[in-house]
Parts: C-alpha cells; sequence; structure tokens
C-alpha cells in the first residue's frame, strides 16, 4: 500500500517500516525492528512514556524504610516506568557490548540513576497521599534481636 493509498493522510505513516524495517535515530541505514539498537531505543521509549503516566499523577517526603511498591495509583505508575527503565538498561548493556560509541556514553549511567531515582518517587508518592506503604522487613536490624 502507497502513501496515498492510506485511509489517513500522515507525514508519520509512510509506510516504509512495512518490511520489517526502520531508520535509525539520527539517520544512517535501515535496520531490521528486532535490531538490539531499536530495541533499547524503542524500550527507552516505553519508559519515557509511562514516565509521562506518572508524572500526569504527581504531587510528592523520603521513604524511611524498604518497602513493597505500588501503593497508590501513582507510585505503582511510577514502579512501572523504573521497570520500563530497568528493561531498557538492560537492553542497552547488550548494545553496548556491540556499540563502542554507546559503550563510552552517558546512557547506562543515566538509566540506572534514573531507576534509583523513579523508586524513591514511589515512596514519595505514597507518603504525599497519606498512604503507609507497606514495609517489607520489619523491624529488621532495630534492635528486635533479629
Amino acid at each position: 500500500m502507497t502513501r496515498s493509498e492510506l485511509p489517513f493522510d500522515s507525514a508519520v505513516a509512510t509506510g516504509k517500516g512495512d518490511d520489517g524495517t526502520t531508520g535509525l535515530l539520527f539517520g544512517g541505514d535501515r535496520v531490521r525492528k528486532d535490531d538490539l539498537r531499536t530495541e533499547a531505543y524503542g524500550t527507552v521509549d516505553e519508559a519515557v512514556a509511562a514516565l509521562g503516566l506518572a508524572r500526569s499523577e504527581a504531587a510528592i517526603e523520603l521513604p524511611r524504610e524498604f518497602t513493597v511498591p505500588g501503593e497508590t495509583r501513582l507510585s505503582a505508575a511510577l514502579e512501572l516506568a523504573r521497570t520500563i527503565t530497568r528493561r531498557a538498561e538492560r537492553r542497552t548493556v547488550t548494545l553496548a557490548s556491540t556499540d563502542a560509541v554507546l559503550a563510552k556514553g552517558h546512557i547506562l549511567p543515566y538509566l540506572n540513576r534514573l531507576a534509583d531515582l523513579l523508586w524513591v518517587l514511589a515512596r514519595v508518592a505514597e507518603q504525599a497521599e497519606a498512604h503507609g506503604a507497606t514495609v517489607s522487613r520489619p523491624d529488621r536490624g532495630r534492635g528486635s534481636g533479629a
């Protein structure tokens, strides 16, 4: 189907990807859609979308204990963003093993620290909504004889 045959007019829907390939970010050759680069880019894109969902719910105090995630809708959205970010990090580690530019960049530290931040923000969201987060290890290391 050519662009002129599409049932809608969109510059995004070019039809070039119908063969299972895509253009790389910032130009370059077309590659398969399951290429490690597109997989990493796509997973980062997924994390950004989840962050947008979490941001739309945001309102925010730091946790004092390790907790079980997802006590509120916002904290659950932040946890989703965190887990997607960790997947993006894993896929980027794989990609970095074959891409010298990526291996020397700041993407991996960014993804790692972003996931840590998202965990903290989820705890803050729970406190801001006055929900007591479920403590996963109550009384551990607090002189309880454990």
